[in-house]
């Protein structure tokens, strides 16, 4: 590995308080730590591993990860791949969903953007 990970981060014009994180990782490791806001996660190469919520999880590609408010989670490689990630975070006062279980992970996309058109 190269370990040259990227990360571009993206302001929406539409959105003030939305930032979008694109990343590509190799080899990483984060301490625990918290977001003031609600964060969505895609995993779309690659693997991440984490703890949240008193559980060890598994993102392999495909995965949508949801981190409500100041909840304390950590990351790390989980494989040898390096990990292609996109995150949107932001505030949006009180969303549809109201608050999500520790670390909510779903498998399908298509099924978190139906589910996300459902409450419009």
């Amino acid at each position: 590995m190269s370990n040259a990970s990227r990360f571009e981060f993206f302001k929406s014009h539409h959105v003030p308080t939305l930032t979008v994180l694109k990343a590509a990782i190799e080899d990483f490791s984060y301490d625990p730590h918290a977001h003031e806001e609600y964060a969505f996660g895609v995993t779309l190469a690659g693997r991440q591993d984490f703890f949240s919520g008193g559980q060890f999880h598994r993102s392999p590609p495909g995965n949508v990860i949801l981190f409500n408010p100041e909840e304390v989670h950590d990351g790390h490689s989980g494989g040898a791949q390096a990990l292609d990630y996109l995150r949107w975070s932001g505030r949006w006062g009180c969303p549809p969903w109201r608050r999500a279980p520790p670390a909510a992970m779903w498998s399908s996309v298509t099924w978190w953007v139906s589910a996300l058109k459902a409450h419009e």
